[in-house]
């Protein structure tokens, strides 16, 4: 990709341009594109040192494994906003209960697994 098809990528997509039509009018691939506007923006953001809970900067420590949080708090904190799951009803007690991404769940415990299971 040439320099100025590479302008020409971001002066279309800051007109909202969708990567489709991007890449028929250039002769790319919209892979292609797509890859190279992702890899730009998020340069040019540098939201890679940020918290994604509070925003507050992180401070990355070189050969190791990138910090997404600064605090525990944090971490709890976005996670239990975001949880991604379903509400479904225990096979044994009838509770509703959050499968918290696991969706292959059938009880609300180990407990009501094992009354089911062996009545004890």
């Amino acid at each position: 990709m040439t320099d100025a098809q590479k302008a020409e990528v971001l002066q279309l997509r800051s007109q909202n341009v969708p990567f489709t039509q991007i890449a028929d009018q250039i002769g790319i691939s919209k892979n292609t594109i797509k890859s190279f506007y992702k890899r730009h923006t998020q340069c040019a953001a540098d939201d890679s040192n940020r918290c994604f809970s509070c925003g507050n900067p992180l401070v990355q420590v070189p050969h190791t494994k990138p910090k997404r949080f600064c605090s525990d708090r944090c971490r709890y904190e976005y996670h239990n906003q975001n949880r991604t799951g379903r509400t479904i009803r225990c096979a044994y007690c009838g509770t509703d209960f959050d499968t918290r991404g696991n969706s292959t769940r059938k009880y609300c415990s180990t407990r009501c697994y094992h009354m089911s299971r062996w009545g004890s």
